[in-house]
């Protein structure tokens, strides 16, 4: 329900971004998965036999002639990361590859190791990366139907750049990359610090404020008109003309919700929901991160940025599938992305 409800009030306040954009997808088949953003980019997750073990993401911009890159991250959550100096990729039959390293805990494929990282995947020919003494098995079920999809959503289906079903047409007709919204920020006052809401105005609003709540048991529960709701309401200056309301929404085992609204300064307007699964608000950004489940090692993320006049979707994301790669997550797996102008 709440999905449900942060979806449509986000449709609600920024529609015309959506209208001229293509829609993202997402998709996973057994030890893969895969998303692709509105700039038609997709990256591919997969994981290793054992779980825990090791993370593969391929990504691929959208248009012809772009090619698949890739990188390696070893499971750290449940012990150190390993200190070894280098890191070798075995493929069955094949020589061993070396592979260079990235940023911290990644690896990285070069262009020429790409290809047979992925043919040996779609082949289901063992893969095993070698991390000083330890070796970690990545596993290929479900990568053949997850590759597909990425050929399907960027229009590549028979053409020579195809992953899966190659064909002889040329990639003319491949769907080109789209450019991502731009936001121009606005300036707003810096670390603003919450207050008290205050106790005068409260009885006035507080009415105003739950009818703007489409599921009433979404936010404070069953006592959202107790005065203990009431008195939890905070303020914050975001600009000289307009303030955010926090309240505390809802709460699960391990992930929670505040509801923000925007108003005017002067507290005369009617007050505009923009969500009620925000976790963090900061210097005119808004943010949500929960957890997929309570160890934290998958999550998903938003933002949205203030552009002088409401809050604009910035960012949207997830960590990839709950595989214990990585306390806080593994990758980035982008579903929403824009071009954020600072002020």
């Amino acid at each position: 329900m709440r999905t449900l409800l942060a979806l449509t009030l986000t449709l609600l306040f920024t529609p015309f971004i959506f209208a001229a954009q293509p829609e993202g997808m997402s998709f996973s088949y057994k030890d893969w998965e895969m998303t692709c953003d509105n700039t038609r980019t997709c990256r591919a997750a997969g994981y290793g036999v054992e779980e825990g073990e090791v993370s593969v993401l391929l990504t691929r911009e959208a248009g012809a002639g772009k090619e698949v890159s890739a990188v390696v991250t070893f499971g750290t959550f449940d012990e150190q990361p390993a200190s070894a100096e280098s890191v070798t990729m075995v493929i069955y039959n094949k020589p061993k590859f070396t592979l260079t390293p990235g940023k911290e805990g990644e690896w990285l494929l070069t262009p020429k190791q790409v290809p047979e990282l992925i043919e040996a995947l779609i082949q289901s020919y063992r893969i095993v990366f070698y991390q000083g003494s330890k070796a970690r098995e990545l596993s290929s079920s479900g990568v053949n139907a997850v590759l597909l999809k990425m050929d399907e959503y960027q229009g590549r289906l028979g053409t020579v750049g195809a992953l899966i079903k190659k064909g002889n047409k040329d990639e003319s007709g491949v769907l080109p990359a789209v450019t991502p919204p731009k936001i121009v920020a606005a300036p707003v006052y810096v670390e603003s610090e919450e207050k008290p809401f205050p106790q005068d105005r409260l009885a006035a609003l507080w009415p105003t404020l739950s009818k703007t709540l489409l599921d009433e048991d979404s936010c404070f529960s069953s006592n959202k008109d107790e005065a203990s709701s009431k008195e939890n309401l905070r303020i914050i200056a975001l600009d000289k003309e307009h303030s955010l309301i926090k309240g505390a929404c809802w709460m699960a085992a391990y992930n929670y919700g505040n509801a923000y609204w925007l108003v005017d300064s002067e507290l005369k307007t009617t007050p505009t929901l923009i969500n009620t699964d925000i976790t963090f608000y900061g210097n005119g950004v808004l943010m949500s991160s929960q957890k997929g489940r309570g160890v934290g090692d998958c999550w998903s993320h938003d933002e949205w940025v203030w552009d002088g006049e409401k809050f604009q979707k910035s960012q949207s994301y997830d960590t990839g599938a709950c595989r214990a790669i990585s306390a806080g997550g593994t990758w980035q797996l982008y579903s929403w992305v824009t071009d954020v102008v600072k002020p």
